[in-house]
């Protein structure tokens, strides 16, 4: 999403390893550490800056159609 520009490169970089804990929390590829759980959960943040990059990204491809809701 760095690459993109979805978001700035830094910050892409900073949530990379969050994938890999996702695979672990959704397929169970190994057991789950419950203190990096709840250390992630305290990180909240982090997720906020993921969406709202996210939405403002979305908003600058809308088309003008799109935008009128036509």
């Amino acid at each position: 999403m760095g690459e993109l520009g979805v978001l700035q490169a830094d910050f892409a970089r900073q949530l990379a390893p969050v994938a890999g804990f996702r695979n672990v929390l959704v397929h169970e590829y190994v057991a789950v550490d419950w203190s990096e759980v709840y250390d992630a959960l305290h990180r909240l943040e982090d997720f906020e800056r993921f969406a709202r990059s996210v939405r403002r990204w979305l908003a600058n491809r809308a088309s003008p159609s799109e935008e009128s809701g036509h």
